[in-house]
């Protein structure tokens, strides 16, 4: 009987050790997957993080790379560089040049001086009037007289153009022929002014307004050049004190037979403005620089054309501003060819440093055996 025991006792240890395991392998927790024990370790998210800046700075660094200049004023071209397009850009030099001239050469405008024109062809066409029926220098008030250089004979021969409220239609258009004239042809230009006129290419009047002065700050009238009068001649204002200058009696005094007075009123009419002499028109500021500003912008763009096959650089030429620029235009922006990694070259270790870190720890074995985990149980 005692032979027999201990087959007994080992069958009972087997199914004991059996059922032990049965129990371990129950109460044990499932082995998770090696992913998700590798996405829970430290150096993987290090290596992320350290993945991620070396992809930001290499995207940065190429970006810079780009955009800057990679060439200067007096580098020596490597190699030549020609046009890949036909293109016409504007030459900015050569347009702003032509709207000063076109400024420069803006006429240069005046107005007449109404008020003053207006006092003088009153006295003319009221000299007739004041004169009527009255023969001798006597009866005439002696400011007249010495206004106009009223003679004897002159007084005679005005009895004829005078009226008792008019003087003859004829006098009136000889008097209005002649204000224009002064304003027109031949006006009466101050001496501060006189040397700006006289300097001038092109010098336009405009007729006295009709309508009052508009108000300070209200908008500049358009410049009506239809109405505007070219003007070649101007008298200088004599000065304020001393004589007449014979030039001046002379200018006026032919400006008074063109106008088609009589030859024994021509001292006396042309007294009327010898006598008082102010400026016949004054400079237009406002008109003038509108005009200016508006022939400058009528000024179409200067464009450069340049073909395709154009050479912009050739090689060994020293590199200057304007080839710097014609490149640009030409979209090569790179005259030496340099890529990011000769631009930057540190940036090549960065990014390669970054690579090395990632794939040693990715090479690493995950030690996530069941064998282990049981081991570490029992």
């Amino acid at each position: 009987m005692l032979g027999f025991g201990r087959p007994s006792s080992d069958k009972t240890s087997s199914t004991t050790s059996e059922r032990r395991r049965k129990e371990l392998r129950r109460n044990l927790p499932r082995p998770s997957p090696e992913i998700v024990d590798w996405l829970r370790r430290p150096e993987l998210v290090a290596t992320l993080l350290i993945t991620f800046g070396c992809a930001l700075a290499i995207t940065v660094l190429i970006t810079l790379s780009r955009e800057a200049s990679r060439a200067f004023t007096g580098q020596l071209a490597v190699d030549s560089r020609i046009n890949p397009r036909e293109y016409s850009i504007e030459d900015l030099t050569a347009t702003t040049e032509a709207r000063e001239n076109a400024h420069r050469a803006s006429p240069r405008f005046y107005v007449a001086n109404g008020a003053y024109l207006s006092s003088v062809r009153a006295a003319i066409e009221g000299l007739p009037v004041a004169t009527f029926e009255k023969l001798e220098l006597s009866a005439i008030e002696p400011e007249l007289v010495n206004r106009f250089d009223l003679t004897q004979t002159a007084l005679k021969d005005l009895q004829r153009y005078g009226g008792p409220k008019t003087a003859s239609e004829s006098w009136r258009e000889w008097s209005e022929r002649f204000i224009g004239l002064l304003w027109s042809e031949e006006p009466i230009v101050s001496s501060q002014e006189y040397q700006v006129f006289a300097t001038t290419r092109e010098r336009r009047v405009l007729p006295p307004p009709s309508e009052p002065v508009a108000a300070a700050g209200a908008s500049t009238p358009p410049v009506l050049v239809a109405e505007a009068k070219r003007v070649e001649i101007a008298h200088e204002l004599p000065p304020g004190e001393g004589p007449v200058e014979d030039d001046f009696r002379r200018g006026i005094a032919r400006l008074v037979r063109e106008a088609g007075f009589p030859e024994p009123f021509v001292n006396v009419v042309a007294a009327a403005v010898i006598s008082d002499p102010r400026p016949t028109i004054s400079f237009d500021d406002a008109r003038t620089s509108r005009a200016a500003a508006d022939a400058a912008a009528r000024v179409a763009p200067v464009m450069e054309k340049h073909p395709r096959g154009e050479v912009i650089v050739a090689e060994g030429d020293v590199l200057s501003a304007d080839t710097l620029r014609r490149l640009e235009q030409s979209g090569d922006n790179a005259a030496d060819l340099r890529t990011w990694r000769e631009t930057f070259p540190w940036s090549a270790a960065v990014l390669d440093s970054g690579l090395r870190s990632q794939f040693s720890f990715c090479s690493t074995p995950c030690a996530t055996s069941r064998a282990s985990v049981e081991a570490r149980s029992v």
